[in-house]
């Protein structure tokens, strides 16, 4: 009776751990990431050509600004969408290029398209709270779009951080009827999945 074989097993390569070698990784290492930092040294913002959906400035306040995308069909669907996203990143990730833009899905719907530029953070801002965020900026972009638009009520799409932005208004400020088309807030477990459920319910707005 013979003994069954054990399979034979693939040729590997040992990693050489001796202290030249790893010497000579290290100075690799730091040779990329010096080539690296002099490339993104010497780029230019006008060298990264990232949301480049025509849009106008329609509002500014503080390093705040509101814009409208300019519309793609001659008459553009009555209720506007305003997006907001998060402080921390960019509004352009919605619009990165021509064929990977949300907006520009969006506006290829047939959609009036605002979205807010929360701009970058300035040292005067350490004293904001979200109160400033909510009911200061963002009511300011909610009645202004509303204005521009001449429609009573708008729908807002909240993004990220601005998807708790979102909620909070929408619950606070029922009387402007700013229906969430859709909220990501960023961070999702089953108590967080039940507050924003039950925010939804008492807002009185749909998704």
């Amino acid at each position: 009776m013979t003994r069954p074989t054990a399979p034979q097993m693939g040729t590997y390569r040992l990693l050489d751990t001796s202290p030249q070698a790893l010497a000579s990784q290290f100075s690799a290492a730091q040779e990329k990431i010096a080539r690296g930092a002099k490339l993104l040294a010497e780029l230019k913002e006008s060298d990264i050509e990232i949301s480049l959906t025509p849009k106008d400035e329609v509002w500014r306040c503080d390093s705040v600004v509101l814009y409208r995308y300019r519309p793609e069909v001659e008459r553009p669907l009555a209720v506007p969408v305003l997006i907001a996203y998060a402080l921390v990143g960019r509004y352009q990730m919605v619009d990165l290029e021509l064929e990977r833009s949300f907006v520009r899905k969006l506006l290829a719907q047939g959609l009036d398209v605002y979205v807010i530029d929360w701009g970058l953070p300035k040292r005067y801002q350490r004293w904001h709270a979200m109160d400033d965020y909510v009911n200061g900026y963002l009511d300011d972009c909610v009645d202004v779009v509303r204005e521009k638009s001449g429609a009573s009520a708008i729908n807002l799409l909240g993004i990220c951080q601005g998807g708790v932005f979102s909620l909070c208004y929408a619950a606070l400020h029922p009387q402007k009827k700013v229906p969430l088309i859709e909220s990501f807030p960023g961070w999702i477990t089953p108590k967080n999945r039940r507050c924003s459920s039950q925010i939804r319910r008492d807002a009185s707005f749909t998704l």
